[in-house]
């Protein structure tokens, strides 16, 4: 019997083998990070969560003085407009 140009059941099984393994890595490498992004995500909102009660504070007090500062500014205003109202302060 002759050639036929084929090559040995050996070398074609382990051609198949080593580009299944490339795919399953590269296919590994996408979960993995994809996990890794999940999981960062996951942490950055427990951050967020966390400092939620603070931040609501925070804004309730920028309010508060928001208020007396507008209130104070009215007054100003007010004794500029109508200084006689003023006279014995």
């Amino acid at each position: 019997m002759g050639r036929t140009g084929r090559l040995p059941c050996r070398l074609i099984c382990e051609a198949d083998l080593s580009e299944a393994g490339r795919h399953l890595n590269q296919t590994s490498k996408i979960a993995v990070n994809t996990l890794k992004q999940i999981y960062l995500t996951l942490v950055q909102l427990a951050k967020q969560v966390g400092s939620l009660p603070q931040a609501i504070t925070n804004a309730i007090q920028r309010r508060k003085l928001q208020i007396v500062r507008n209130e104070r500014e009215a007054e100003r205003l007010d004794r500029i407009r109508n200084p006689s109202k003023y006279l014995g302060k």
